[in-house]
């Protein structure tokens, strides 16, 4: 039942859902709610199970729910709070309370909202006598001139699309419901303020069904690759750990398949 309801929770919380993603939500939640009254007879469903039945016809309505997803706006309580601590004024507290949460509206707009260049962090210039045949080879296939090689310069990270890319991370290349194929960064490689590639290592996974999550092999003939952020199945990183021996990964979400 806590798979069920970890694999409901992965596709109600993907940025991206296709119809096949809808139908099979609408299985999973059907599964969840027989599995629950038969474990817990005694124990009457309450108002949230009713509620969340009619995700799949809202999926359908108004797209992926997490762009309608008011939770972050209940930090505002925390907010409103330390304001009327640190004013220790209550006299006309609502007044109060909205000239500085327009202040503080006004000084947040007066900036971009979103930072559309990329951020690096620390870099050094390439060897490309340092690294394998497979990743000159990536290289040489993406830039195709050795005169670009030699300017270019490698990154520890970058922050691209304000999402934090770190060496060793994994990003998704190709995937289906439970296969995935994964690619593991290698190298972040920097061309001038505005171009970013990563140079990635492919990887296969399969579904522990146990556990839910995803376990990551590790063939002979692995595969060197280069791709840029717009390029990847999903924007997000993955970062894995080690569990009776196997690299896992768990998804912050579903990933899109059709």
């Amino acid at each position: 039942m806590l798979i069920c309801l970890r694999r409901i929770v992965e596709i109600i919380c993907a940025p991206q859902i296709s119809h096949k993603m809808v139908a099979y939500l609408s299985f999973l939640l059907d599964e969840y709610i027989h599995l629950r009254t038969e474990c817990f007879p005694d124990m009457p469903l309450r108002p949230k199970h009713h509620f969340v039945m009619h995700y799949p016809s809202l999926i359908l309505a108004f797209g992926p729910l997490m762009k309608l997803c008011t939770l972050r706006f209940e930090s505002k309580h925390s907010y409103f709070k330390n304001c009327l601590r640190c004013a220790k004024n209550f006299k006309n507290v609502t007044h109060t309370l909205s000239e500085q949460h327009q202040l503080l509206q006004a000084y947040i707009s007066s900036g971009s909202l979103f930072d559309n260049c990329l951020q690096f962090g620390k870099c050094m210039r390439m060897n490309i006598d340092l690294y394998s045949k497979p990743i000159k080879t990536a290289l040489y296939t993406h830039y195709k001139c050795s005169e670009t090689i030699a300017c270019l310069e490698v990154a520890e990270t970058v922050i691209a699309n304000n999402i934090l890319y770190e060496m060793g991370c994994f990003v998704v290349l190709e995937g289906q419901c439970d296969s995935y194929l994964l690619g593991r960064i290698l190298l972040i490689v920097k061309q001038g303020k505005d171009n970013v590639n990563f140079i990635l290592q492919s990887c296969s996974t399969y579904r522990w069904e146990e556990l839910g999550i995803l376990c990551v092999t590790h063939e002979e003939a692995e595969k060197v690759l280069s791709a840029t952020p717009s390029e990847l199945k999903d924007f997000y990183p993955l970062y894995s750990q080690r569990i009776q021996g196997c690299e896992v990964i768990a998804l912050k979400h579903a990933i899109l398949y059709t």
